[in-house]
């Protein structure tokens, strides 16, 4: 490319003002936000309905091993 073709293709880039790029989505932090806020909402609710069902699960299974143990 001769020098001033290329001075002039750099002029064209300084003086075109973009303010945002194609396909940015300006409110994906809000968005992304909400999501990570529900993921934790659900880990909570996911936690908490294991801390209820866990010790459920083992008396069961130490009452099923005690009655195989005695037959």
């Amino acid at each position: 490319m001769p020098p001033d073709t290329v001075a002039s293709f750099m002029a064209s880039l300084e003086s075109t003002s973009v303010s945002e790029p194609a396909g940015v989505d300006v409110n994906f932090e809000g968005r992304w936000n909400a999501w990570r806020a529900r993921g934790v909402a659900h880990d909570r609710a996911v936690r908490r309905r294991l801390r209820e069902l866990i010790p459920t699960i083992v008396i069961v299974a130490i009452i099923a091993y005690v009655f195989i143990l005695m037959w």
